[in-house]
């Protein structure tokens, strides 16, 4: 065959290849949509303002009607026509605000009723993430009944953040996992603190501070061994230890979610107790339960840093340190939209 045909011919193939692999991309940043409930809607603003920055053009929120009626049921509608357009329906699922779950699920299915061409679950912070599984005759996993219901609801994929546990990701069809504890780290990073000892609050999150190290280049780890008294009610702080050396160090204890404050309150009591020179608490998700605002303060901690997934209305005390996640959540949901990799943002455990 002729060699100068060849060549052309190949030149042709790969004019088209390339034009192919762009003009997707081109089209559908045209047709992204951002939707969201009344959990965290200042959060998902932020996330609007950082997308436009990465696509090139102003991304709005997709108008909503959600209101009560005065027997309390709730009246969802989408006001704004989505058809052919790739939605990412945000929500932060916790149950300071009741209707978060129902809301959502509304919102997903009206959205594929209006012939959506894809839409994606984004959750900053996953409900009922502790009961996934049965531990007891007649438990409910009442988190694969949430999974279920939004699974029926023909979601095409959902975006989750540091799981409690991340085998419970599979409890969605498609589902996409990265960690918002890169940006804990980068805190870390920024700092430059000096004679740092990485911390697990208990032995069970050994792995996690084993990874931040990796990334960090920070070899000094300890773990908290928490003993408890002869009846199992309460810690005994006298015999419980530190695996690791923290006498006039500055540590920084890393956790997927803070809640009461109670447990790892007496975690700091005992680093406390063998010498710590200063305690900083590194926590993703600020679940914070009516006591632990009172339980922080109270805390021989010197700051306590979460991320922005679950808004609290409590005054935040001066320890409180609080990460906005919106550029990073914008970055997942640009390369979902144009269909690029989310590797970048992984981390194993």
């Amino acid at each position: 065959m002729n060699p100068i045909y060849n060549f052309f011919n190949l030149l042709k193939k790969l004019f088209f290849v390339i034009v192919g692999s762009l003009s997707p991309k081109a089209s559908n940043c045209k047709s992204i949509r951002l939707i969201t409930g009344t959990s965290h809607i200042q959060q998902t603003q932020r996330i609007a303002h950082e997308l436009s920055k990465k696509i090139g053009y102003a991304v709005k929120l997709v108008p909503t009607l959600i209101v009560p009626f005065k027997n309390g049921e709730l009246h969802v509608q989408v006001l704004e026509n989505v058809r052919g357009c790739d939605v990412f329906a945000i929500q932060s699922l916790h149950y300071k605000y009741n209707y978060s779950l129902l809301e959502e699920y509304e919102l997903l299915i009206d959205c594929i009723r209006d012939s959506a061409k894809r839409i994606t679950g984004v959750f900053p912070w996953l409900c009922y993430t502790k009961q996934d599984r049965k531990t007891i005759p007649r438990e409910s996993r009442s988190l694969r009944v949430a999974a279920n219901r939004i699974n029926q609801s023909r979601t095409h994929r959902v975006l989750l953040f540091d799981i409690h546990n991340s085998a419970t990701a599979d409890f969605f069809k498609i589902n996409d996992r990265v960690y918002l504890m890169k940006l804990l780290i980068q805190e870390l990073k920024k700092r430059k603190p000096r004679d740092v000892v990485l911390c697990s609050p208990d032995i069970g999150s050994a792995k996690r501070v084993e990874a931040i190290s990796k990334l960090t280049g920070i070899k000094d780890i300890c773990i908290v061994q928490k003993i408890h008294d002869h009846e199992k009610k309460c810690i005994d702080k006298e015999k419980s230890r530190v695996l690791g050396d923290v006498k006039g160090k500055n540590v920084w204890i890393f956790d997927d979610m803070i809640q009461s404050f109670g447990t790892m309150s007496t975690a700091l009591d005992i680093l406390e107790m063998h010498g710590a020179k200063s305690i900083t608490v590194a926590a993703v998700h600020p679940d914070f339960t009516p006591e632990a605002i009172t339980n922080i303060k109270n805390s021989c901690a010197d700051e306590v840093i979460v991320v922005d997934t679950i808004p609290f209305d409590n005054i935040i005390p001066n320890k409180i340190t609080v990460i906005d996640p919106s550029e990073f959540i914008a970055e997942c949901i640009f390369r979902i939209h144009t269909e690029r990799s989310l590797s970048k943002l992984f981390m194993k455990f």
